[in-house]
Order: structure tokens, then sequence, then C-alpha cells
């Protein structure tokens, strides 16, 4: 959904404060969601059957900083709320559940939506 130009994009109000605050672009999320990575389990929406994604990296204008987005993809109707974005703060984590988001949301795809 990250890469279709067709894809709606709903940014809560306290999405486009963190963009100002951390001169942030729609861009640089679409690179984030393209090349970053989805470390967790999806956990499920206030909706019934949508799912939340947290996914993390680096992006041209995070200056090397992990930037986190929360966003709640719906194939349906081709949606991608964001829900929060922020800078990831350093904790460990186990590297072997590193998974592209591209690939996570296509196996879970068809399970959720």
């Amino acid at each position: 959904l990250a890469i279709d130009d067709k894809t709606k994009w709903v940014l809560t109000g306290r999405v486009k404060e963190r963009f100002q605050e951390r001169n942030l672009l729609i861009a640089d999320i679409r690179y984030l969601l393209k090349f970053g990575y989805v470390y967790d389990d999806a956990e499920e929406s206030t909706k019934n059957g949508f799912w939340k994604y947290k996914v993390e990296g680096t992006t041209p204008n995070s200056e090397t900083r992990t930037l986190l987005v929360v966003i709640i993809p719906d194939f349906q109707h081709r949606t991608i709320k964001m829900v929060t974005v922020h800078w990831k703060t350093i904790e460990l984590f186990n590297t072997s559940k590193k998974i592209h988001p591209k690939k996570y949301i296509q196996k879970i795809k068809g399970r959720e939506m």
C-alpha cells in the first residue's frame, strides 16, 4: 500500500503535530514503510478486524536516528492510517525477529483482513 500512489493516507492530529516537531514529510513515512522493519507482532486495533503495526528504521530526514511509526492498513479501501510517529528509544531486541514490513503484511493479510 505504501508504494501505491492511489493509497489514501489518514493522519491523526497527533501525527500532524509530530511531523512538524520532527521536520518530517509524508515521503519519510513512505520511505520507512518501504525500507523499515516490523519487529513485533501486530496488535489488535480498537476497530474490529484491523491491526496496528509498528514499523521502524531510518529515513533521509531522520539524521540517522531511528523513527517508529504506528500504522493501521486497510487493504480493502486502500488506506493507511497513521496513529503516531516518534523517535525510537534504544532498547534490546531479538534481531532474529527482523522481517520486512511488506513481507510481514503479506504474510498476515489473508489471515486477518
